[in-house]
Parts: structure tokens; C-alpha cells; sequence
């Protein structure tokens, strides 16, 4: 489990594959496992960051 601390708060994300950066955005109150299955796939060509979104 990656967390990343701000200020007021400590924040969920995963990182997969390598490759140019492909940040998944959760619209919403979605959150990274809404990504899951299809990260798994593009992270055979890029390095695939999703996170949970503040709150």
C-alpha cells in the first residue's frame, strides 16, 4: 500500500507497468479499485498510476 501525505490529509494510489504515465482519474466518489482490471492490461505499455480520490 503507497500513501502520499498532504497537508491535512494521506492519500491512497498504486503505481503498475512501466512506460510513459498514464494517470486514472476517478470521477465522482470513485476510487482506484474502479480501475482495476483495466489497469492490469494497460500496464503492458505504460506505467499506470491510480488513486483514491481526498475524502
Amino acid at each position: 500500500m503507497s500513501t502520499l501525505e498532504v497537508p491535512g490529509a494521506r492519500l491512497y494510489y498504486e503505481t503498475r507497468g512501466r512506460g510513459p504515465l498514464m494517470l486514472m482519474i476517478p470521477g465522482a466518489n470513485g476510487d482506484a479499485d474502479a480501475f482495476g482490471m483495466v489497469a492490469e492490461h494497460l500496464a503492458a505499455h505504460y506505467t499506470v498510476v491510480v488513486y483514491d480520490r481526498r475524502g
